[in-house]
């Protein structure tokens, strides 16, 4: 015995087979856009040529030229982006820090807030690390690294570098975020120190 064929004989009938499709489609459509972005953000040639640029910016930094980068062989998602939230919202708007909440950057600027927040939870942490050994150029230390690489999106690039590991202080270093356009050119930097 066949099931019962509905036959839509109102408006109401066909608004609710409608709205069922279109719900259906943009969760297809959100599926497809957000694995596609996924794969931009982890293209390991894409990757490799973005750390590339950066080392050789970091071979020109007065503070960092002498420093022999030893990269935990790991990349991870997210870590460390928290230390320039502010620095990663104005890159990623192209706008100056002082303009981050300004009335037509807030909601944007709360937006990046967010992803940073969420990219930081432990589960996110440990749900999406890439080893870096496939990148030729880098050197990866499987003791006693100095340079941790950490990714939120396709377009930029966190360093975070020890540059002392003792002293009267306390461990220091710097933290590099680097913004890159489509070809993997570096478009912006920011750096920050740190001292435990």
């Amino acid at each position: 015995m066949k099931p019962p064929q509905v036959i839509c004989k109102n408006v109401g009938c066909h608004a609710k087979k409608m709205k069922t499709t279109l719900i259906l489609f943009i969760g297809l459509f959100i599926s497809l856009t957000s694995y596609s972005q996924s794969k931009e953000i982890w293209n390991k040639n894409r990757i490799c040529r973005q750390i590339g640029k950066s080392l050789d910016h970091l071979n020109m930094e007065k503070e960092t030229r002498h420093l022999k980068i030893k990269v935990d062989k790991i990349l991870r998602f997210g870590w460390g982006y928290s230390f320039m939230t502010s620095e990663y919202a104005a890159g990623r708007l192209n706008i100056d820090k002082e303009q981050l909440w300004d009335e037509q950057f807030k909601e944007k600027t709360n937006g990046f807030y967010k992803q940073v927040s969420e990219s930081e939870s432990e589960a996110e942490i440990d749900k999406v690390t890439i080893d870096l050994g496939f990148c030729a150029r880098l050197e990866c230390a499987i003791r006693n690294p100095n340079t941790i690489i950490s990714k939120l999106d396709s377009e930029s690039m966190l360093f975070y570098l020890t540059t002392k590991k003792s002293g009267k202080n306390g461990p220091s270093g710097f933290i590099y975020l680097f913004f890159f356009d489509d070809n993997d050119n570096i478009i912006r930097t920011y750096k920050s120190n740190w001292i435990e």
